[in-house]
């Protein structure tokens, strides 16, 4: 199981089910050790945020994505900026902007699953490349969705149909969660996202070297940021997505989880 997987798992919902893996080259897939926690937990905020992100089957989200790595002799920094909507089952339309290296030059990737097929294109080359979706799952690149859809759709969805229809089901799924994230060493600290008091939920797996941060905002539960940190093979790597906005209310049409290939347009066996 990869380290944001267990964040998923941990912070954002513990089912069962979950059709999403995060994988980082040369990244050990660690166990998680189960243990009673002695850190006094907001059980109603987590509670609030599990309802929250999971309130709807469809949700539109803008962010950014910063990605910093540092070792002895190298230091980089990547940044971009996302649109994604999601609905579940397992369907997504991202358009990830890239911080361009130089002014005027565009730099994006639209990446687009229809709950199979996964497509990703380049407007600037008119290039695209398809696999399968597991394929996509499965790779080094998924993150650029960003976390908060990658989890979103970690949802199986009969789990989100008993969200939407079933109050009295809904809290026993939920008593069960936070249940379980009583069982793991989670710490809560009081932490602040552009301007705004949020509360951290953080896991430490000292024994495979990571830290899985959550940042919710009181009393809804809303979801602000989410925080990877780790080190491997000499380099410490910290990757983070602030929400912008994120909205689980209006309808999304069947059309935006479908790709018509541009005209001219190129298929390609990879796109960069």
């Amino acid at each position: 199981m990869s380290p944001l997987r267990c964040l998923a798992l941990v912070l954002l919902g513990g089912l069962s089910g979950v059709m999403v893996n995060i994988n980082f080259p040369g990244l050990a897939q660690p166990q998680l050790p189960l243990y009673l926690s002695q850190n006094r937990l907001d059980l109603g905020l987590l509670e609030a945020g599990i309802k929250s992100f999971w309130q709807s089957p469809a949700c539109t989200t803008e962010s950014t994505l910063r990605i910093t790595g540092a070792s002895a002799g190298i230091d980089f920094t990547g940044q971009a900026s996302l649109k994604s909507i999601a609905q579940l089952p397992n369907k997504f339309r991202v358009a990830v902007d890239f911080a361009p290296r130089d002014p005027g030059v565009s730099q994006s990737v639209v990446l687009v699953s229809d709950g199979e097929r996964f497509t990703a294109f380049r407007p600037d080359s008119n290039q695209y490349m398809q696999s399968s979706l597991a394929s996509f799952q499965d790779s080094d690149d998924n993150f650029w969705i960003g976390f908060a859809t990658l989890f979103f759709l970690s949802m199986p969805p009969e789990a989100a149909a008993t969200f939407a229809t079933n109050p009295q089901a809904t809290e026993v799924m939920v008593s069960s969660i936070l249940a379980e994230i009583q069982t793991l060493d989670v710490q809560q600290r009081t932490t602040q996202v552009q301007g705004q008091k949020t509360t951290q939920f953080s896991f430490n797996n000292k024994a495979d070297n990571f830290i899985a941060n959550i940042d919710l905002l009181p009393p809804q539960g809303l979801l602000k940021a989410i925080t990877f940190q780790t080190k491997s093979r000499g380099m410490k790597i910290q990757i983070q997505e602030t929400i912008l906005s994120r909205n689980c209310q209006a309808p999304i049409p069947a059309a935006a989880f479908e790709f018509n290939p541009p005209p001219d347009s190129q298929k390609v066996e990879k796109v960069p």
